[in-house]
């Protein structure tokens, strides 16, 4: 018997389960089968505006599971991944009023 719409029945195996089916709506994947993987510039270019924004509000504004799926936790990863952005003439950075570093896009074209 074959299926073709997204419901997916499967026989339960467990001993106290057997000869029950079990409607998934949603089939399993494997891991990463189409995840769609977006580079550590592309997250942070996402976040930047033309106008100038501290370190820690973009780390903020990225969120703990965006960070994670990059790699970005570590803060001087993050800072890093801007420098290098910075060095490629993609965003600047300025002091600001605090002490902190400020960063923006020097173009929105650039996203």
């Amino acid at each position: 018997m074959q299926f073709t719409d997204p419901v997916q029945i499967d026989r339960v195996g467990g001993p106290r389960d057997r000869g029950l089916i079990n409607v998934r709506l949603f089939p399993r994947r494997r891991l990463g089968s189409n995840v769609c993987a977006m580079s550590r510039e592309s997250v942070l270019l996402g976040v930047l505006t033309i106008d100038p924004t501290s370190t820690s509000d973009l780390y903020e504004r990225v969120g703990y599971g965006e960070l994670a799926n990059v790699g970005l936790i570590p803060y001087h990863e993050f800072r890093g991944e801007l420098e290098k952005l910075a060095a490629a003439g993609k965003v600047g950075s300025e002091a600001g009023e605090d002490g902190s570093t400020m960063w923006y896009l020097k173009d929105e074209s650039a996203i």
